[in-house]
């Protein structure tokens, strides 16, 4: 009787064996197709601004390929410019803030500038802003400026220091206001600044949801070569802005990290705090003509970064 007791013992721990090394086998058959897809991005990492990403390559992107002169490096919402990197774009296209702008804030002159791409999130930002806190005297001080009035402040900010250079004025030529991309706040009260505190951290802090960042927090100033300003803010776009919040990245950082996501390799797969789904990847700039991988199935946001390549945002 023992022996049989033993013998069906031993049939049923070898099939649970057998059943367990299947399951094994059947679960990494599983996990290597899916890898081998790219379908799947892998070991999301989700932050506790509400925006997750990770490595992964959409199977339902059909390409199609641009072709892009070196020359659009320097142009799109992504662009770096800094005491290092000049600016070599242009700001044709500017609209007047005055002339687009909603009764939620105010801008300094009608002659206050910055590109298109701005003034719908702008808007959008300051509704916001003011149905939370009935605030409405924060002022657009400063939009595009032209390289000689740049030259201008930098002169003015060096002979006030007697410094040869500036840490609070970026030198003409590197300048993001050249950009259109930039703007800085400031306060309707004569005599206030805009710090960013009290009711108006609201901005610093929610800034990225619409876009924009604060280019220059303090903490970066060995990055950005310049000190903390924050009232100076930088358009970049969606999910970029809160995708650099989430990883605590200056502009600088930032297009560092993307140069990890190469159009032939894995792409930046991005869900942001609203739900929306983003697949970015960067194409290094070649000489000449560069062919340029796009979606022709999605819509996508294209922008040089200024230094040596251009970066693809899909819309999934």
């Amino acid at each position: 009787m023992r022996k049989k007791t033993q013998l069906r013992t031993g049939r049923v721990v070898a099939g649970l064996f057998l059943l367990t090394a299947c399951g094994a086998c059947l679960l990494a058959a599983v996990s290597f197709f899916a890898a081998c897809s790219g379908g799947q991005p892998s070991n999301p990492q989700p932050s506790d601004t509400g925006i997750s990403f990770a490595d992964g390559n959409s199977p339902d992107i059909v390409y199609r390929v641009l072709q892009k002169p070196d020359d659009d490096i320097h142009t799109g919402s992504l662009i770096l410019v800094n005491n290092e990197i000049s600016f070599r774009g242009s700001t044709g296209d500017a609209v007047r803030i005055y002339e687009h702008k909603n009764s939620t804030y105010y801008v300094k002159d009608k002659n206050v500038t910055v590109c298109p791409a701005l003034m719908n999130p702008l808007n959008r930002m300051f509704a916001d802003f003011y149905k939370v806190t009935g605030t409405d005297d924060v002022m657009m001080i400063s939009g595009i400026r032209s390289i000689e009035y740049q030259r201008q402040l930098y002169q003015d900010e060096l002979a006030e220091t007697g410094l040869s250079t500036s840490r609070l004025v970026a030198k003409p030529g590197h300048s993001e206001h050249h950009t259109g991309y930039a703007l800085d706040f400031g306060l309707r009260q004569p005599g206030r600044k805009y710090d960013g505190s009290g009711v108006y951290h609201w901005l610093n802090e929610n800034c990225t949801q619409y876009g924009f960042i604060v280019r220059y927090p303090p903490e970066k100033a060995d990055r950005t070569f310049i000190d903390g300003e924050p009232w100076h803010f930088r358009y970049v776009g969606k999910p970029h802005a809160e995708l650099m919040q989430a990883k605590g990245f200056c502009l600088e950082e930032y297009i560092d990290f993307l140069r990890e996501y190469p159009n032939d390799g894995p792409h930046l797969s991005v869900r942001a705090s609203d739900g929306a789904r983003y697949e970015i990847y960067y194409v290094r700039a070649s000489g000449g003509t560069n062919q340029v991988p796009v979606p022709s199935n999605y819509p996508y946001q294209f922008s040089g970064n200024n230094v040596d390549g251009f970066l693809v945002t899909v819309e999934l």
